[in-house]
C-alpha cells in the first residue's frame, strides 16, 4: 500500500532546480545515472573572477561573517578548520596560507598538489563556497587551479559548473 501523502519533497518526484544555492539542486542529476567522475569542469573563462558579493557572504556565513572578514583570505577559518580535521596525521599539517598559494601556483610543487588535492577532495561543497566568501580564491582561480593540478574531471565538477556564466556573458 502506498502512502498518498508525500512525507518529503523526494516523494514528489524530480524537482527542477536551477538555483545552485538550493540544497536539492542536484536531485535530478543523482537520478540521471551519469557518474560524477565523468563530468569535466567548464573552462576557467566561464567563471567569474570577482569576489563573492557582500550580501551573499553575509547570508552564507551568518554570525561568523565578521570573524572571517577580520581573519583575511590567507587565514580563512573554514580552511584552517578543514585542514585541522583531515590532516591531523600529517607531519606538518597544511595551513590556509598554503592553500592560498597552491591555488595561484603556475607550476605546483608536490606539497602544493597535496594541499590542493586534500582541500578539493575532503571539503564538502559548502566549504568550497565559504572559502570563496573568505577571499581565498575566486571561482575562476579555483577552476584554473583544478586544471593546473589535474583535477578537471571529478566529483566537484558538476557542482562547480552550476556557477559558470553563460557563454559570452563576460
Amino acid at each position: 500500500m502506498t502512502n498518498p501523502t508525500p512525507t518529503s519533497r523526494f516523494d514528489e518526484g524530480p524537482v527542477p532546480c536551477t538555483d545552485p544555492w538550493d540544497p536539492g539542486y542536484d536531485y535530478e542529476f543523482e537520478r540521471s545515472g551519469i557518474k560524477r567522475a565523468d563530468i569535466t569542469v567548464l573552462p576557467p573563462e566561464r567563471f567569474t573572477d570577482e569576489p563573492m558579493p557582500e550580501e551573499r557572504k553575509k547570508r552564507l556565513r551568518g554570525p561568523w561573517y565578521e570573524k572571517a572578514r577580520e581573519a583575511g583570505p590567507r587565514n580563512s577559518p573554514i580552511v584552517a578548520g578543514r585542514f585541522a580535521q583531515v590532516c591531523c596525521g600529517w607531519l606538518r599539517p597544511p595551513t590556509a596560507e598554503e592553500l592560498y598559494e597552491a591555488v595561484r601556483a603556475i607550476d605546483p610543487t608536490p606539497r602544493q598538489r597535496a594541499v590542493f588535492t586534500t582541500w578539493l577532495c575532503e571539503s564538502p561543497p559548502h566549504e568550497l563556497l565559504e572559502a570563496w566568501a573568505d577571499g581565498v580564491y575566486t571561482m575562476r582561480e579555483l577552476v584554473a587551479a583544478m586544471y593546473a593540478h589535474g583535477w578537471e574531471t571529478g566529483p566537484r565538477s558538476q557542482y562547480l559548473n552550476n556557477f559558470a556564466q553563460p557563454p559570452g556573458a563576460q
